[in-house]
């Protein structure tokens, strides 16, 4: 056998082993990645291995069901999708559908695809393409006036406002091909519904926060606003309560400042991005009263705080937008402030106003939760 031949079948040789252990490295490995539960890249839970089927449906399934476990469980599976989604985003295309990919490094929540549905649909939003009903727009506004009036005659005050998308604040980020389809918004029609017909105090924040959008108020790679926006917003808040309690409070803005720490956002995880955001500002609160806080369930949805130097206070329907944000500026002006991870209905208001017996209620909504309409719109009307 010549040397020519001896080399060639060398390198097929090589090249046949290369393939055989490219296929079962990611086995092996796969074995010792056998605790994986919840995949950090996909944001999920892995499958798990059945069990033994125990009748002919379970039997049926049971092939299915191995594949959906070892395709899981893959070695390198999430370095390799991680690597993917990497790619995909340099090339300008979002690896998800969750997450849209704007203008100057930008990511926004959801999706233009015909039929996408999930997160509440912000780029539907965005669009104005979910809006209130009529007959939901009479119920929704039915239903906060007779929660207003109902916390009225109790001697409680009550404001409302709406938390921006960021689509909203930052349109000119997004993509050129996402446009407008009807003139109004949800949120356009929810708060000129209420000014028109109830004498609710309605804080829109929209205005204030795109006059002031040259400071970058959200994350770049995140659903939420940062405390720029937050302290905007608590100022406005606040001004309205200052209006109702002539003396007991003073609302302020707080020294924004950068400790330059990072923020690594839902968004940038969506695409398997780590560290996407080098800003992130935080409230110098150093001259603010030292805040006493109070745990009322294990997963922290429902905390009161205590401020001893102030005299109002107020229980707070609210998300994340509020909790992580917002919540430290009312910490500090509220000699109690009783945050609630959800929204207000009958029963459990009546609880919280008899535990915490606030002056106010301050309801917060986020803007992708829009058009939202409780089952029992005229719960109040029943209690009177």
């Amino acid at each position: 056998m010549s040397q020519l031949s001896i080399q060639k079948n060398l390198k097929n040789a090589a090249i046949i082993g290369v393939f055989i252990v490219s296929l079962f490295v990611p086995f092996f490995i796969g074995i010792f990645e056998q605790g994986s539960i919840v995949s950090d890249v996909e944001k999920r839970k892995l499958a798990k291995f059945p069990q033994l089927p125990t009748d002919v449906d379970t039997f049926i399934e049971m092939p299915i069901k191995i594949d959906q476990y070892f395709s899981d469980h893959f070695g390198l599976r999430q370095t390799l999708t991680n690597t993917y989604k990497t790619l995909k985003t340099k090339l300008g295309d979002s690896p998800t559908d969750d997450v849209t990919i704007g203008k100057d490094g930008w990511l926004f929540l959801g999706s233009n695809k015909v039929g996408y549905n999930k997160f509440g649909d912000p780029i539907g939003d965005f669009k104005n393409k979910n809006l209130y009903s009529d007959e939901q727009l009479k119920q929704i506004t039915h239903y906060l006036n007779g929660q207003y009036k109902w916390l009225q005659k109790q001697g409680i005050a009550y404001v409302f406002f709406i938390a921006p998308n960021k689509h909203t604040i930052y349109s000119d980020k997004l993509p050129e091909y996402i446009t407008k389809v009807n003139q109004l918004s949800a949120t356009d029609q929810l708060i000129q519904s209420l000014r028109a017909n109830t004498n609710i105090p309605v804080i829109d924040l929209r205005d204030r926060l795109i006059q002031a959008k040259a400071k970058q108020l959200y994350y770049k790679g995140d659903t939420h606003w940062n405390h720029e926006a937050a302290n905007i917003a608590q100022h406005q808040v606040m001004q309205t309560i200052e209006s109702l309690f002539k003396g007991k409070i003073n609302a302020e803005l707080f020294e924004i400042i950068d400790p330059k720490t990072g923020f690594n956002g839902d968004l940038a995880q969506f695409i398997g991005a780590q560290n996407y955001d080098s800003f992130s500002p935080k409230p110098n609160l150093k001259n603010a009263c030292k805040v006493k806080t109070k745990q009322n369930n294990s997963k922290g949805t429902n905390y009161t705080t205590i401020c001893s130097s102030q005299t109002l206070k107020t229980i707070i329907y609210g998300d994340s937008f509020f909790k992580n944000f917002m919540m430290q500026y009312f910490s500090v002006k509220f000699n109690q402030a009783t945050f609630l991870w959800r929204k207000p209905h009958y029963k459990s208001l009546n609880q919280e106003i008899k535990l915490h017996k606030p002056d106010i209620v301050v309801e917060e909504w986020v803007e992708r939760h829009l058009p939202y309409v409780p089952r029992d719109y005229d719960i109040f009307e029943r209690v009177k």
